[in-house]
């Protein structure tokens, strides 16, 4: 009937079959083009068959001819009773029968498949699991003797607990025992809204891989969002973001490894699925309300006689999107891309709606009878009948926009509590020791690589970058901060240099293009200095160069403290402490091995105005003696450092040679290569290690 001619005003149908056309006067509809109601039936409900058209029976054949093809099912997992020909014949006839006039019958014989409504907890009582609780606290229930638990204080009277629990089972709405029982603030007195600049384009992420422990995480996570409507399937949405999941971090423990030393590790209590919504973040326009001040929150909180420490069940999940803005959380996962109803957490905007809601939702309690921190509220008074009377109303406001309290961190009508890390009573604020504890069993640190902080120098007085030159022989160090790291900044460091302590037979430095240049190599010829350069990713070349700037570094981290800036200005302490500091390898100070003499710390200048005198009178013979056994003990002094280096090297030769172990291959063994220069490639997981090869 795709291509049927119907023509309304003569009343009539017309049909084309190949090259034969069909024309029937349909409905009783008469000329004139008004339609005339007829009770004659155009199918006969008396027979399975169709009734003919006057003398044309092309209908009652094909059709006859279309019921009577035997098909095969499409899949055996289809229902056979979704094939009923008789059945299907009498709808038809119902409906082609019916008076146009009547509204139309629902068809009773389709299979419709309703969603399932699932009860909440206050109608279906779940059964939840219940944990250990302090001495001071109790459970009692809401409905029954086992079911709706709720969290009460172990040292109420009776008449106590009873006008609680009374109050408690009067606002069941306001509490949640599983995530399905969410209903949402209701969309016409808040939603979250997401507003995109202008400069932003929408950003479409693939998922990355995961492994498959975290596959059933994830699917474990989006089957719970899906039962509870918190999310449902989107194809076309402009954003999308990848799904990551972390482990949850149950706190820090310690642990004995097997040399019987105390390890801090941290516990893993399991999976959490969260949203990658970084890009989704910086295309959002900022929102800037304030939250409240922690310390006065807690002055305010401190010094009730009781308490009730409130927590919002998932809180984020409460707080609507906005329909127009749905689409743009839309997330992916190996199994499909979703987007939720509901506020998720990650985005950035996220913790300054949901505090603006609760301030409108509690605005004329908070600082009064209520304090609320995001999604942690508390009730406190000095009687139990005003805090039972403030927290009745305050239900009362959850109950009004769906607001839901989690059963399970909720704590009524207690003397102490724990809120945002600090223990609260009527003694005031004090530290949770449980915190404490964790912090005091942890083992001192051992390494400087404990309190190392890390990243590069900060600018400091304009400086950049630090230029160091040591001596080989007498370990001297210099060392110049610089604006930059140009070539004309070096050759001028190094003109310096050369003006004080004469020019060296050579030099090695890395390739930098500052030391490989035109400019650099005129000023090596002119002072006839030899300039070698360090294998390409190899550092250890200029090893000397390198330990020297890792003992630099280490200096100026203990002496620049908070301030890194100033870096610069305690240069020269770092070097003077650098020089006077005893080496092995010369067996003395590279500041006596240089100068010929100990250099005068700030302990052993206490007489300066003697020590000036002595040196103002003084005799020319007798100085000139003295002149020369100094110069007599620094040649001497030179060659004992000659030998004490010779003496180093052999015995860090002979620690090295130690670890090496002889081998004897033979044809046809196996072998693994080491290949030393795949540092030089990105992924520091990559085996540096080739082969198996085959001896031949």
């Amino acid at each position: 009937t795709g291509r049927a001619l119907i023509d309304v005003y003569e009343g009539e149908l017309t049909l084309r079959v190949a090259c034969e056309e069909y024309s029937q006067k349909v409905l009783g509809f008469s000329v004139s083009g008004n339609p005339t109601p007829s009770m004659k039936p155009i199918v006969s409900t008396s027979s399975p068959t169709l009734t003919p058209f006057e003398d044309s029976d092309f209908l009652l054949e094909e059709t006859d001819a279309f019921l009577a093809i035997d098909d095969e099912p499409i899949s055996p997992e289809i229902d056979n009773s979704y094939y009923d020909s008789e059945g299907d014949i009498l709808l038809l006839e119902e409906f082609l029968n019916d008076d146009p006039s009547s509204p139309p019958l629902l068809p009773q014989e389709l299979k419709v498949v309703e969603p399932k409504n699932k009860k909440s907890s206050i109608d279906e009582p779940p059964m939840v699991k219940l944990k250990d609780l302090p001495p001071h606290l109790e459970y009692t229930f809401l409905e029954g003797d086992d079911k709706l638990p709720v969290i009460i204080s172990k040292d109420l009277k009776d008449e106590e607990k009873t006008a609680l629990i009374k109050v408690l089972k009067s606002h069941k709405q306001a509490f949640a025992w599983k995530l399905s029982d969410i209903k949402g603030i209701n969309l016409e007195f808040y939603t979250h809204k997401i507003l995109i600049g202008d400069d932003f384009k929408p950003a479409v992420q693939h998922q990355i891989r995961v492994n498959l422990k975290i596959h059933e995480v994830i699917k474990k996570e989006v089957l719970k969002l899906l039962d509870a409507r918190l999310i449902y399937p989107i194809s076309d949405s402009p954003w999308v973001s990848p799904v990551h999941c972390v482990p949850k971090k149950g706190g820090f423990t310690v642990v004995e490894n097997e040399e019987n030393e105390l390890i801090p590790t941290r516990l893993v209590t399991g999976w959490r699925v969260c949203i990658d919504y970084r890009k989704l973040n910086d295309a959002t326009h900022k929102d800037h309300f304030p939250l409240p001040f922690m310390d006065q929150m807690l002055e305010r909180l401190a010094g009730n006689e009781y308490y009730c420490f409130l927590d919002g069940f998932s809180g984020y999940f409460q707080i609507p999107i906005d329909l127009q803005d749905q689409e743009k959380t839309t997330f992916t996962c190996p199994y499909k891309t979703f987007a939720y109803r509901h506020m998720p957490f990650g985005l950035c905007n996220a913790p300054c709606t949901f505090q603006r809601c609760m301030m409108d939702i509690f605005h004329d309690m908070i600082e009064k009878t209520m304090e609320v921190f995001m999604d942690e509220f508390s009730v406190f008074r000095n009687s139990f009948r005003t805090c039972l009377s403030h927290l009745d109303k305050m239900l009362k406001r959850c109950e009004d926009t769906n607001l839901c309290l989690n059963w399970e961190k909720s704590h009524f009508m207690v003397k102490e509590g724990i809120v945002l890390s600090h223990k609260i009573s009527k003694n005031g604020v004090e530290v949770d020791n449980s915190k404490v504890d964790v912090i005091a069993k942890l083992p001192h640190p051992t390494t400087f690589k404990g309190i190392d902080f890390m990243g590069s120098f900060s600018s400091s007085r304009g400086n950049k970058y630090t230029l160091v030159a040591v001596g080989y022989f007498s370990k001297w160090v210099e060392a110049k901060a610089l604006p930059t790291n140009d070539t004309r900044v070096v050759c001028k460091f190094l003109k310096s240099l050369f003006a004080r302590f004469g020019t060296p037979r050579a030099i090695i430095s890395d390739r930098g293009m500052h030391f490989c240049n035109d400019q650099f190599a005129k000023v090596m010829l002119k002072y006839g200095v030899t300039h070698h350069l360090a294998t390409a990713y190899h550092p250890q070349t200029s090893g000397q160069v390198e330990v020297s700037n890792r003992g630099l570094k280490r200096i100026l981290e203990r002496t620049v403290g908070e301030d890194h800036a100033s870096w610069s200005n305690k240069l020269d302490d770092a070097l003077w402490a650098f020089r006077t500091a005893f080496k092995t390898p010369i067996g003395c100070t590279p500041y006596k091995l240089v100068y010929g003499k100990a250099c005068h710390l700030p302990i052993k200048l206490e007489h300066k105005a003697y020590w000036a005198l002595k040196h103002c009178n003084y005799d020319i013979f007798t100085a000139g003696d003295h002149q020369k056994v100094k110069v007599n003990e620094l040649n001497e002094l030179r060659d004992q450092a000659y030998e004490n280096s010779l003496i180093y090297k052999e015995k860090t030769k002979r620690i090295h040679d130690f670890k090496i172990k002889d081998r004897v291959f033979n044809v046809g063994d196996r072998v693994i290569l080491f290949n030393s220069r795949l540092k030089i490639f990105s992924g520091k997981l990559k085996t540096r290690w080739s082969g198996p090869f085959t001896i031949t």
